[in-house]
Parts: structure tokens; sequence; C-alpha cells
């Protein structure tokens, strides 16, 4: 497990949710409907306040999947958007993208095994969670060892 996975699992620990939209509730990060042009979200953060914004014509789980790329990067990366910050060089702002991915992933999925361990079904978990099951199969043959229907 790498130190990202381990840090969703803490995050939803600590706050007994992976909820994205309880997360920032509980964080006071207000999440704002916005178009950003080729962006899909974005986390800006000044005077240790944090704002993430979010484009507000993609679908509920998609969204989902944003917020939670963009608390990747307020969890794993002090609220940096490598995309604002021209200090950051390509391979590591590549590499922060990729650490945001796994982490909104992990979180998003983090119950995953608790409910198929209690007899839960691809099925149930993604009608649970409001995911696709296509992209939740394609976590699984990522981030996963591959399951069975």
């Amino acid at each position: 497990m790498s130190w990202i996975e381990e840090k969703a699992i803490e995050v939803r620990k600590q706050f007994r949710t992976n909820n994205v939209y309880e997360l920032c509730a509980l964080l006071n990060i207000p999440i704002i409907p916005q178009a950003l042009g080729l962006k899909n979200s974005m986390i800006v953060t000044k005077n240790g306040k944090s704002v993430i914004s979010v484009r507000p014509d993609a679908e509920r789980w998609l969204k989902a999947y944003f917020i939670g790329h963009e608390l990747g990067h307020y969890f794993c990366h002090e609220g940096i958007d490598p995309d604002l910050d021209d200090s950051i060089s390509l391979p590591n702002k590549e590499k922060m993208e990729k650490e945001a991915d796994t982490f909104s992933l992990s979180l998003l999925f983090i119950d995953e095994e608790n409910v198929m361990s209690k007899g839960g079904t691809i099925e149930s978990f993604c009608n649970a969670t409001g995911l696709p099951q296509d992209l939740f199969r394609e976590w699984r043959n990522v981030y996963q060892e591959p399951y069975n229907d």
C-alpha cells in the first residue's frame, strides 16, 4: 500500500467519512461550481483558507472524483495545485497529479473491501456510492487485484 493510500485511510478514520462533500464541510472548504476552461477542478489556498472550484456540468460521481482529487492536493501537497504553481517542474507536476488521482480513488473506494466482505456486489456498491460500474471495474484493474463478478 502506498503512502497516498495510507493517507486516504487516515483521513477516513479521522473524519469518519469518505464523502467528499462532508469532508469539505468539516474542513470549512467551500465548493464553488465554476467553469474552469480546460480544467475540471482546482484548489486555491490563501492565508490558510482553501476553496475548491469544480465544473458545474459534471455528473455527480465525477464531481465527487474531482473534489477528492483536490482534497488529495490539500492533504498530500499542502493545498498546492501544481497547475497554478510555475515553480514546480513538469515531472513533479505529473507526479503530484497522479498522487491526487490515487488519493481520490482510494478515498472514494475505501469502503469497497468492507462492502464486498459482507456479501455486497459491485452493483450494490456502485449504487450506494453513485459511481458507474465501469469506473469501478477500471479502478480494480489498475489499482487492485482483479475482481471476479
